[in-house]
């Protein structure tokens, strides 16, 4: 299971697929932004994986979603 999006209707998706999916995974182009209480709750979650700065680049599958493409915004930065 997967949830694009950060905000308060995302936070609310992942808190309901954790009571029945056995693993999900979070993925936002920003930081979370929702309420701090949801936040909370979503970042204690043992069976979640949190990707902020990712962006969706492609949805697998033909009839059903099948898997999804993520890619990194985050800028390397190169130290001496």
């Amino acid at each position: 299971m997967a949830v694009i999006g950060g905000g308060n209707s995302a936070l609310e998706a992942v808190l309901d697929l954790l009571k029945m999916a056995a693993y999900v995974e979070m993925v936002s182009v920003t930081p979370l932004t929702g309420d701090p209480i949801l936040i909370q709750k979503v970042v204690e979650a043992k069976n979640l994986t949190i990707y902020t700065e990712h962006q969706t680049e492609k949805i697998l599958g033909e009839s059903t979603v099948e898997g999804i493409v993520i890619k990194t915004l985050k800028q390397e930065t190169l130290s001496n």
